[in-house]
């Protein structure tokens, strides 16, 4: 939602060119060690800007049983059935 080409499409219409960039370069980095600047500058300019002010936070609660692997939320906080399994 804060990348200039995706956020229109989800009603954030946000547009920053440093913001495009850092969140570019983020997805070409393949450790976290290199990853990491580039998120805490993304906060940074998040904080900064607030482009994003939620109205209201719901709650999920998700249980499971022992045996059961794989329930995982996401920050989008959608269940994702296709991610479970059994161990048992």
């Amino acid at each position: 939602f804060l990348h200039s080409e995706y956020s229109p499409d989800l009603g954030v219409f946000y547009s920053n060119p440093r913001m495009d960039e850092l969140l570019e370069e983020a997805m070409v980095k393949k450790t976290i060690e290199e990853r990491t600047p580039i998120y805490e500058e993304i906060q940074r300019l998040m904080a900064e800007e607030a482009p994003v002010v939620p109205l209201f936070q719901g709650k999920l609660v998700v249980v499971t049983r022992i045996g059961i692997e794989g329930v995982v939320l996401d920050p989008t906080m959608i269940f994702r059935y296709y991610l479970v399994y059994s161990v048992e």
